[in-house]
């Protein structure tokens, strides 16, 4: 097991209320297992720059990220609705 280190952060009152949400929802309400999972998501985010940097393709768009998380995620984006057509007689 990794060693833990204590810090002391200061979060605005929404996000905090997220992550005690998510914490008790999926780890007991261990707070530190969510801040953990945010920071494999860091380490992710930071392995995804460093390729786009090595292959030199230009970064995700913040429209382009809702996309790609959206699609990974199994949710599909809203779509258009097409309203019935009047019968003519």
């Amino acid at each position: 097991m990794k060693t833990a280190r204590k810090v002391s952060i200061s979060i605005q009152e929404d996000l905090l209320a997220a992550i005690r949400r998510r914490a008790k929802r999926l780890h007991g309400g261990n707070i530190s297992a969510v801040i953990a999972e945010m920071g494999e998501d860091v380490k992710r985010l930071e392995a995804m720059e460093r390729y786009f940097e090595q292959y030199r393709i230009a970064p995700l768009t913040d429209a382009a990220r809702a996309r790609f998380d959206a699609e990974i995620s199994g949710v599909r984006p809203p779509t258009a609705t097409k309203k019935p057509r009047r019968k003519t007689s």
